[in-house]
């Protein structure tokens, strides 16, 4: 594998990040959901979804982390991850084909915002369900950041019903966190 997309894989297997199972846990998982995890990276919840669901679409924009991905589930004997190379705001999914989507740590670098919310909710089965897990916005931040209340705005004007916001204890890279669990309503 190139040296590049090998040194880049390991920043993002090595950040501190809270426990996949931790972040699974606020949604109700089925065994026949197909779950679109967007900003996939090298698999941080991917590949723990995986045994629990039937199908797993790991999207991301850079293709050489999906082949390394790829490469990480099949080495696991994961044959469920879907690798997706995509643009956010223009998913080559179906509308209503997805039961669950998760984004980590990878909305506050789309823009505008709104558009890949909308791909989210578009791509979503009705009653399906959206978890974000972001960076919370504070001053000291370097790049882009989205403030929690931003977040929620954002998925409200993009038809989301917001079902719960959690602050967790736990950070990222020593940064806080926040979830918004939210449902496209029937």
């Amino acid at each position: 594998m190139h040296e590049q997309v090998t040194k880049k894989a390991a920043r993002l297997d090595s950040l501190q990040r809270m426990p996949a199972e931790e972040v699974l846990s606020y949604l109700s998982l089925a065994p026949d959901d197909h779950v679109l995890d967007l900003g996939a990276g090298t698999g941080y919840l991917s590949l723990p979804l995986a045994p629990l669901v039937t199908r797993v679409f790991a999207a991301d924009h850079d293709q050489s982390i999906l082949d390394y991905l790829e490469t990480k589930a099949l080495k696991l004997g994961l044959t469920n991850v879907s690798p997706l190379l995509a643009d956010f705001r223009k998913l080559p999914l179906a509308n209503g084909t997805i039961d669950k989507t998760v984004a980590s740590i990878s909305l506050h670098e789309v823009s505008p915002l709104h558009d890949a919310l909308t791909e989210i909710y578009r791509t979503l089965k009705p009653g399906g369900r959206f978890l974000c897990l972001e960076l919370e916005k504070q001053a000291t931040a370097r790049g882009p950041r989205v403030t929690a209340n931003e977040m929620e705005q954002s998925m409200r004007a993009s038809g989301f019903n917001i079902l719960e916001i959690v602050h967790p204890d736990s950070t990222i890279a020593n940064q806080p966190v926040y979830i918004i669990i939210a449902k496209k309503e029937a």
